[in-house]
């Protein structure tokens, strides 16, 4: 037993001593991995190769650097052996690319072309000075407002009026000019623009004449003026020089000048948009839109009118029969207007429509010339001219409304051609101030007119 106690301990003894060295082997192991070491492969003798040889794939590809691209160089850009793979961008012409819309920076004294296209609008294109001016030439109607009945023939139970409005206004030609200066842009990406706007020139004349059928053995041309006329029973006439003439005829004519002092607000077009070509190139495009803008002012409009109505008989010198009848007016508006104007803008041309509505004060002026003579007796005649003096104010209307279309020959210049219209109340008219009545008269105030004609013009911004 005694033995056997003795080598199992032994046995014991020498496991401890085998074993101690891989227990402090495996606790090192848990805290630190040894690196991992692959096995290179292994090679046979000689140039041959074994199963675990790596082939020889020979050099890697290599990008080689491309020479500078010269931009002057016409010769178009054709892809290479060496490169196939060649974007379009490279094979393109700048201008082609980006439509002429480069830009440029400085670098190192050097100036490089940019064609990434910013972002930003067009629209800097145009009204991109610091003034302008604009040059219109216009072809005017306008008409002679309510009619007077000056004298009446009756012939055989028919009357043969002379009305002022017989014969109307012949289309005129006038002009227009407008200067303005940009003041700057506002955070709504809008410009403030002060203008000064003249429009005048126009010199509208008509007439005609009337001649008695009876001549001297009739009845002749009596006054409709009359105060004791009637149209349905004869009467004795009372004003001399004016009735029972062989012949009447009046002139008429009107003239127009505009003055006005804006603020304008006028917006901009947004940023451009970016297009892509058939051919993989871009383009930066000006993106059409709407342009409003819109003004507050001071208007001067002027009117002067004059009528001249004479009366005479065949037979008869100047000294024994005559009427002569001259009224001048004067119309002076002066107020504040309201408007503003709708454009659509593409890259060569727009279309816009404007209106304006302003209210004004209208000091208005009349000047009546009397003479006559006629040898019946217990006639009314002015051997001594009568010279009358009216004036008024009154309040008065403006409403003008347009139609525009526009070319630019490039950003600086710009032809264009409209359509506008004018109207305008509470203006002394000659034909509706004629009266015998003098001391019984006031100036009328009444009268509205309508204009309406064709422009074309140029505008030049620097």
């Amino acid at each position: 037993m005694v033995r056997f106690a003795a080598s199992m301990l032994a046995l014991v003894a020498l496991w401890l001593c085998t074993s101690c060295p891989a227990l402090a082997q495996s606790s090192e192991s848990a805290d630190e991995i040894p690196p991992l070491e692959l096995p290179l492969p292994e090679r046979a003798p000689g140039n041959g190769g074994g199963a675990d040889e790596i082939p020889d794939l020979g050099d890697a590809p290599v990008d080689k650097p491309k020479a500078p691209v010269d931009l002057n160089d016409d010769t178009p850009a054709r892809a290479s052996d060496d490169d196939r793979r060649e974007s379009v961008l490279d094979r393109s012409e700048p201008e082609d690319l980006f439509d002429g819309y480069e830009g440029q920076y400085e670098h190192n004294d050097q100036i490089i072309d940019d064609y990434l296209a910013p972002i930003y609008s067009s629209g800097e294109w145009f009204d991109c000075g610091a003034w302008f001016v604009d040059l219109d030439f216009i072809l005017m109607h306008r008409t002679v407002g309510r009619g007077a009945t000056l004298g009446i023939d009756p012939v055989n139970g028919a009357l043969r009026p002379l009305i002022t409005d017989n014969a109307g206004f012949r289309i005129e030609p006038g002009g227009r000019i407008k200067a303005g200066v940009f003041l700057g842009r506002d955070t709504h990406n809008r410009d403030a623009i002060i203008e000064m706007e003249y429009m005048g020139g126009f010199e509208w004349e008509t007439g005609t004449q009337l001649t008695s059928v009876g001549g001297v053995a009739g009845l002749g041309i009596l006054t409709a003026l009359d105060p004791v006329f009637t149209n349905n029973a004869l009467f004795v006439p009372t004003i001399g020089g004016f009735n029972n003439s062989t012949d009447q005829r009046f002139d008429y004519g009107a003239d127009l000048h505009s003055l006005e002092l804006n603020a304008r607000l006028r917006h901009r077009l947004g940023r451009d948009r970016m297009v892509a070509m058939p051919d993989g190139s871009w383009s930066r495009q000006l993106a059409s839109g709407m342009v409003p803008s819109y003004f507050i002012g001071l208007r001067y409009l002027s009117s002067q009118e004059n009528l001249t109505w004479t009366s005479r008989r065949s037979d008869l010198p100047l000294d024994q029969y005559r009427g002569d009848y001259l009224i001048d007016t004067s119309n002076d508006l002066v107020g504040f207007h309201i408007g503003g104007d709708l454009r659509m803008q593409y890259k060569n041309w727009n279309g816009s429509v404007h209106g304006k509505v302003g209210s004004h004060v209208n000091f208005g002026e009349i000047r009546r010339f009397i003479q006559s003579n006629d040898p019946t007796p217990n006639r009314i005649v002015f051997n001594e001219p009568l010279i009358n003096v009216q004036n008024d104010e009154v309040m008065a209307v403006a409403l003008e409304l347009g139609f525009h279309s526009a070319y630019h020959i490039n950003p600086k210049i710009t032809i264009r051609t409209s359509y506008e219209m004018l109207w305008i109340n509470g203006l002394a008219l000659a034909p509706q101030q004629l009266t015998f009545e003098t001391s019984r008269a006031r100036i009328d105030l009444g009268g509205n007119v309508f204009y309406q004609g064709l422009t074309s013009g140029i505008e030049v911004v620097w």
